[in-house]
């Protein structure tokens, strides 16, 4: 029989065999009971193929060495499986390296036995699944065992196949996809020569069968060994048998040679002694030739006594990998990193001799993972594991049996401190030295300090909060919130935001697994600003950076291999690796990392050899000891150890990266490289390249004051630029945080309690007076610096240790404003527009004491709400609170846009004379609102000019902005915040012996230093009473548009101690009041009176002033009518001057006097000769002309004795003024025997005389008038000059008095005749009189010759000399003082000065300086002296009439030039001379 086919054929050959001695020849059955036993034995039974056994032994040989699978099991049909099978496939595995896992027979449903074929192997994973089964049931099985394999292709198992009776359909069954398929063959399916020649013998075969060829090769084995018979033999059973079991060889095939057989008899023959394996692919129904083994040695019996010859044990390691959930992708790159280190050493032949294999641990869960493992028999150690849930687990394992942990991924659960930890082999860094890495990186690069964290909800994630805490301590910060994942990620991230404000995380920290932190970063893009930078750890894996945000720059990953794009290390060497495993492997980290942690077993091994000389002795707990005395093992280029006692890590590096476009992780370089070799194990706080001084900055960065704001801010920057740029200070780096408070105090306070909670080392370049005030408290109570903000404040210049100013008070900003006003523009008429609150009464605050400094009252303020732009009702405030008086000058106190809004606006209500003195909080940006033009604007800085300076600060302050950000806008709020910055650095730096993050230790260098120099830019002395540094202001004047420094314009106190006080400034005033005409019809007097009073005062002022003080005249118009004046006496009066001087007219003259003597402020020198005021109960009333009476007098001893005229008219003002020339002409007359011929009147203000002129002709007549005493002012008495002179003869005379003015002579011109002016003062032609020089010189100077022949102008001049000698006769420490001027007057009460004497003054008995009335004529436009005709009286106060007066006795004289008189003519004219006379 050949070729019998099908059990019952093969049974029933064998028996034919054994009972006939009829061959059974190659039947198809590799049964082993047909090959043993009496089977066995019977030279009848010969076999061609090899037996089950043989086929079980070479897939085992197969998996364990070709395809290193490792952890074997087996499914088997139980009816076509011999025990003999189980028994070889179990010792074929014991001798290649681990046991059999499981052997599960089929039974019930297939689905049923695989699970319990997985189950059993559990939490082991079946790296191959042997199938023994008939074809019956091979599919189903194939089947459902591919339906349980997992994705990953690397954790998918093998399935080896061997078939009782061939594959059936089996390739259809699987839709000829056999990928995963490994099936042994007993004939050479896929010889060449063997398929040619049956193709050759069949050509009309459609498919060539392994049992064709096997048929086949039965008939070639009989004819080849008939063949070989000597020639004539007899045929018969038995000479068959001998020939084909005897023949020492057969050649079946020229390439196929059927070996020897052993002695006839034995083992039914071994026929070919060998097993074809076939592999499976997926591209159609074919299978794949991977090889032929040779079968081993079997005894009589047909039982291999002998597994030598699959050669050695190999070394086996374990894997614990999660198998299940979402890191099943991480476990099968753990794999491959694995097996391409192992396959890599295997082709080389392994280590010692011995292959290098690994098995798999389901580490998915640990509730019998340590149990699986303590079974786990002939493991070494484990090697490239997650390790994240089994490490608890396998700790006693690992201590009881010595097997090392190599590699595990994650790292940190096994703390170096706990006794597991010898055991565990770490390769990787830590958690926390990965955290370490990204901080270092983020704070010592990228510059950030602000970080958040988003964490797992789980120990892992408690790891990294900790981790990172720990970090940012180590350089000096703080976290500044957390979110967990045990909420949702939007969720989470909200508390995060939440927790962060008010500030935004510049950094996230992102320590999840890979999914989750994706699903985070995405969306904490969607809501953070582009600029945010993420942090994540290795631990996210390898799919991370493929999501849809992977083309922005800001995501970066730690790294605890070198980058697998890099050239360096041993990433070539993994890259061939990997390639070799399969080709077009996705490379990732995580493989890589666990080929780094296999490569590290095999250095291990290689070191062990080196000590034993045969594996077979090796002992798990050896390989463990030949970390900690080898300690370094170069990995290539790549060092990993020291491995101590004290440390089980490897690597002391991390690498850093960065997702670029298309999820590619880019290089940083050697920035990107965290090394920390120098540390015995894992990085600490000495491993940080950078530490940290945080300053905190709560600042309007969006309000009224924005820009200031944003320039302070970029000062401090540029002065820690300079130092960080040097690597900081003493290992610190500065960093400044900076929060938008938009100018509201309650934000600030918040503000700065966040700033307080961040661990800011001291707070810097605050911004506004209330914002500053409340923040500094709440420093002092954290006991941390509060530096340089950005207010005068007089609040934070009360020295309590920890506040710190640098820029000069708003008391000093003030006080150099109003100095310059005052002392370089005599200006002292200044009122002030400030913003209503703290802030802005520092300004007003500040005001009243500087002009109180400078004895001057504030005119009047105005205000406007901050945070808007309405000033109109501020500048209404302004100029009503100043009337009658107009600005000078307006203190603008306030923000930038409203204190351009109020120039803007009261430049269409003020004069374009006023000045605008502005604070420095108006910014630098005020000038730019204004034209070429206008230039009587100022502006006070609290820092140097920034133009034309040639201060080696300012250079270094332009030359720091621009290197910091060359589009700067330079500015004066920015070098205020570099000065801020600058003291900062200066201080640290001179910091001794300690802590350079303490901040008491800062405030007490400070006070240790006291006085800094700022580049020559002298900051103090700080001192215990002191806290101020800057001693001096800057004065600049807007021009173009621009701030430009004034020349001289520094205004230094360092003097005073610490802010500037009265002694400061330079000028004080002495302040007279004056209401007087500059309009209407005696409009011109006004002006004549003050230039004469100016004069005076800048003769006196000239000279220094008197005793400090400078003289200073405030006017104003009362158009020569009483109800104006009387308001402008109270306003006078209101605002403090010292005196009234300069008033015209008598009824105005004699209501001040009034109040004057009501209100004890003296009334100086009026231009009235009104008796009223020179009564002797008017003590403060101080008169210097003589008066009204004085002149009359003059007038009528002038024409009665010098002209002998007897008939006198007078023209004069029906007022009071009028009523008093009225009454002295009158009484003058009548002391010399003499009445007024007749009298015309005009009201005041009218300026035609004709009513009054035909008044005084009717009443004169028959008579005409020789001399008209014209008793009027300004116009009125020109114009009755002109028409009376058209009226009467040539001859009449017309005298007028001193009010009559400078300008009535300017109306006479050559020829004029009969014109004369009493004066009460020398006339101005009169050069013999010192006093007269004396004006016409200063006069000219002040005003050049406007009123060079002005009588009042003589007179207001007289008057401020005469003032100038009674104030000096004041004690110097009560010029101020009303009553100490008055005093002054009648104490020393005679006062003479260029040929003049005034006085004596008597209290209570004479109040008139002047006891003389001179006599100009009045022609060629001005006015000579009449010599000789003065009119003294130096033994009274005034002149009485009846003694200085010659008393006239008249004649009258009736006389007739024709004959034409009547007796009743005669008689009238009788009449009227008796009347007269």
């Amino acid at each position: 029989f050949v070729g019998a086919t099908g059990s019952l054929s093969v049974n029933l050959s064998v028996e034919i065999a054994l009972a006939a001695g009829v061959p059974s020849i190659a039947p198809l059955n590799g049964s082993h009971a047909l090959r043993s036993g009496s089977a066995g034995s019977s030279v009848s039974v010969v076999h061609l193929r090899s037996s089950v056994i043989d086929e079980s032994i070479a897939m085992v040989q197969y998996l364990r060495h070709s395809l290193s699978r490792e952890l074997i099991s087996v499914l088997y049909e139980p009816s076509v499986t011999e025990q003999a099978t189980l028994d070889a496939i179990s010792a074929a595995c014991a001798q290649t390296g681990l046991a059999l896992r499981a052997a599960v027979a089929m039974g019930g449903s297939m689905s049923g036995s695989v699970s319990a074929l997985l189950g059993a192997s559990s939490p082991l994973v079946p790296q191959a699944v042997i199938v023994v089964s008939s074809s019956s049931s091979l599919s189903a099985a194939v089947l459902e065992l591919r339906r349980r394999q997992r994705p990953q292709a690397s954790l998918q198992f093998v399935v080896g196949v061997i078939s009782v009776n061939g594959l059936g359909s089996l390739s259809q069954d699987l839709g000829n996809d056999t990928s995963g398929l490994v099936i042994s063959q007993v004939v050479p399916t896929h010889n060449s020569s063997v398929l040619a020649r049956v193709q050759q013998l069949l050509p009309s075969a459609t498919s060539i069968s392994a049992e064709l060829i096997e048929g086949y090769l039965a008939g070639r084995l009989i004819a080849t060994s008939i063949s070989a018979l000597p020639c004539g033999s007899a045929v018969s059973n038995a000479t068959i048998v001998s020939a084909v079991t005897n023949h020492p060889s057969l050649q079946l095939m020229p390439d196929l040679i059927l070996p020897a057989t052993v002695a006839s008899g034995s083992c039914g023959g071994e026929g070919l002694k060998r097993v074809w394996l076939l592999a499976g692919n997926s591209s159609g129904s074919s299978l794949d030739s991977v090889g032929n083994l040779a079968t081993l040695p079997h005894n009589s019996d047909c039982t291999v006594v002998d597994y030598s010859g699959l050669g050695t044990q190999a070394l086996v390691f374990g894997q614990t990998l999660p198998l299940t959930g979402n890191l099943v992708s991480t476990s099968a790159a753990l794999d491959l990193g694995v097996h391409a280190a192992f396959q890599e050493q295997n082709v080389q032949g392994g280590v010692g001799g011995r292959l290098l294999h690994v098995v798999h641990v389901d580490c998915s869960t640990d509730a019998s993972v340590a149990a699986a493992l303590g079974g786990v028999s002939g493991v070494l150690g484990f090697v490239g594991s997650y390790d994240n849930n089994v490490s608890t687990s396998i700790s006693a394992v690992l201590n009881s049996s010595g097997l090392a942990f190599i590699g595990g991924i994650p790292s940190d659960t096994l703390a170096a401190s706990t006794a597991v930890s010898m055991n565990v082999i770490r390769v990787r860094a830590s958690y926390v030295d990965e955290m370490n890495a990204l901080v270092n990186y983020a704070t010592s690069v990228l510059g950030l300090t602000l970080f958040s964290v988003i964490c797992s909800d789980n120990s892992f994630g408690e790891q990294g909060l900790s981790a990172l805490r720990l970090a940012l301590q180590a350089v000096n910060l703080q976290l500044l919130s957390s979110g967990n994942l045990s909420i949702s990620i939007d969720a989470s991230l909200s508390s995060l935001l939440n927790g962060a404000k008010p500030f935004t995380p510049e950094v996230i920290v992102v320590w999840a697994d890979g999914r989750s932190a994706a699903a985070i970063v995405q969306a904490a893009k969607g809501v953070l600003p582009a600029s945010v930078v993420y942090l994540c750890p290795s631990v996210v894996g390898d799919n991370f950076t493929s999501s849809p945000w992977s083309n922005t720059s800001n995501v970066y990953l730690s790294q605890v291999v070198p980058l697998i794009s890099d050239s360096r290390y041993v990433v070539q060497e993994y890259r061939a690796g990997m390639n070799a495993v399969s080709s077009g492997v996705r490379l990732s980290a995580t493989s890589f990392e666990a080929y780094i942690s296999a490569r590290l077993a095999i250095s291990a091994l290689q070191s062990v050899r080196g000590i034993l000389s045969d594996f077979a002795t090796l002992r798990p707990g050896q390989l463990l000891d030949i970390f900690y005395k080898a300690r370094f093992f170069m990995l290539s280029d790549l060092v990993v150890g020291p491995y101590l006692v004290t440390c089980n890590q490897g690597l002391r590096q991390v690498w850093l990266t960065q997702a670029s476009s298309g999820g590619v992780l880019q290089n940083l370089g050697s920035n990107g490289v965290f090394s920390f070799g120098s540390r015995p194990c894992s990085s600490d706080a000495s491993t940080f390249a950078t530490k940290y001084l945080v300053f905190g900055e709560s600042a309007d960065f969006s309000g009224p004051f924005k820009t200031a704001g944003i320039a302070v801010r970029a000062g401090i920057q540029a002065a820690f630029s300079e130092v960080n740029r040097q690597d900081g200070i003493g290992g610190y780096r500065l960093r400044l945080i900076s929060i938008d408070d938009g100018y509201v105090t309650a934000n600030t306070v918040s503000n700065t309690y966040a700033l307080i909670r961040l661990g800011c080392f001291a707070l810097i370049g605050y911004l506004g007076t209330g914002q500053s005030t409340a923040a500094a408290g709440i420093a002092l109570a954290a006991k941390i610096p509060f530096i340089g903000a950005y207010t005068g404040t007089t609040d934070l210049r009360v020295p309590n240790g920890y506040t710190i100013n640098i820029r000069a008070s708003y008391v000093d900003e003030v006080f150099a404003l109003i100095n310059h006003a005052t002392g370089a523009m005599g200006l002292t008429k200044v009122s002030i527009f400030f913003q209503a609150g703290s802030f802005g009464e520092q300004g007003l605050n500040a005001a009243v004491r500087a002009l109180a400094a400078t004895n001057l009252p504030l005119l009047s303020n105005g205000s406007y709400v901050g945070g808007t732009t309405a000033v109109t009702s501020g500048l209404n405030a302004i100029i009503s609170g100043a009337y009658p008086f107009v600005p000078e000058a307006v203190l603008i106190f306030g923000a930038p846009l409203p204190a351009i809004q109020f120039v803007q606006e009261a430049q269409e209500f003020l004069p374009n004379t006023t000045v605008y003195l502005c604070a420095s909080p108006v910014g630098d940006t005020f000038a730019n609102s204004f034209s070429q033009a206008l230039t009587n604007i100022f502006v006070v800085s609290v820092v140097p000019p920034l133009l034309n300076s040639s201060l080696p600060f300012v250079q270094e302050y332009l030359t720091s902005t621009k290197l910091e950000n060359p589009g700067a806008v330079l500015s004066y709020a920015g070098i205020e915040g570099y000065a801020n910055g600058r003291l900062a650095t200066t201080v640290l730096k001179n910091q001794e012996g300690g802590n350079l993050s303490d901040p008491s230790a800062f405030v007490a260098t400070l006070l240790r230093l006291s006085m800094l120099s700022l580049s020559q830019l002298p900051l103090g002395p700080y001192t215990a009473t002191c806290n101020q540094g800057m001693r001096s202001v800057w004065l600049n004047q807007v021009s173009s548009g621009a701030l430009v420094p004034v020349a001289n314009g520094t205004f230094t106190f360092s003097g005073a101690g610490c802010m500037s006080d009265a002694s400061t400034l330079k000028t004080k005033f002495l302040v007279f009041g004056q209401s007087a005409p500059f309009t209407g019809a005696s409009g011109s007097n006004g002006p004549a009176l003050r230039a004469g009073l100016l004069a005076a005062f800048k003769f006196q002022n000239d000279l220094g002033g008197l005793s400090g003080y400078q003289l200073k005249l405030w006017s104003l118009d009362d158009g020569y009518v009483l109800s104006n004046a009387i308001p402008n006496v109270g306003a006078l009066i209101s605002r403090g001057v010292l005196g009234l001087v300069g008033f015209f007219g008598s009824s105005i003259s004699e209501t001040s006097a009034s109040i004057s003597l009501a209100t004890g402020v003296p009334l100086i020198g009026p231009l009235t000769g009104s008796a009223i005021i020179r009564q002797t109960t008017y003590n403060s009333v101080i008169n210097l002309r003589a008066g009204y009476s004085d002149e009359v007098n003059a007038m009528v001893n002038f024409l009665v004795s010098g002209f002998a005229f007897r008939k006198i008219s007078i023209f004069y003002q029906a007022d009071s003024f009028g009523a008093i020339g009225l009454a002295a002409l009158s009484a003058a007359l009548e002391a010399v025997g003499l009445n007024i011929l007749s009298s015309g009147t005009y009201a005041p203000g009218v300026v035609d005389p004709t009513l009054g002129l035909a008044q005084l002709q009717s009443a004169a007549l028959p008579y005409e008038p020789q001399a008209v005493i014209v008793w009027a002012t300004g116009m009125m008495a020109v114009n009755f000059v002109i028409r009376a002179k058209a009226t009467f003869s040539s001859s009449v005379v017309y005298m007028g008095p001193s009010t009559i003015g400078a300008t009535f002579a300017s109306y006479f011109g050559p020829g004029t005749e009969n014109l004369y002016v009493t004066q009460v003062l020398p006339p101005l032609t009169n050069l013999q009189y010192p006093s007269v020089i004396g004006y016409l010189n200063q006069i000219q100077r002040t005003y050049g010759s406007a009123f060079l022949s002005s009588t009042f102008g003589f007179e207001g001049y007289v008057n401020g000399r005469l003032l100038t000698m009674i104030l000096q006769k004041v004690p110097s420490s009560q010029v101020a003082n009303r009553q100490s001027l008055i005093q002054a007057v009648y104490d020393s009460g005679l006062f003479a000065e260029d040929g003049l004497t005034y006085g004596p003054y008597q209290l209570g008995a004479c109040n008139q300086g002047l006891r003389q009335v001179w006599v100009s004529r009045c022609s060629n436009y001005t006015y000579f002296d009449v010599p000789y005709m003065s009119f003294a009286f130096p033994s009274s106060c005034t002149s009485d009439p009846k003694k200085s007066l010659q008393r006239a006795v008249v004649f009258g004289h009736l006389f007739s030039n024709d004959s034409t008189v009547t007796i009743a003519l005669a008689s009238a004219h009788s009449t009227a001379m008796r009347a007269f006379f």
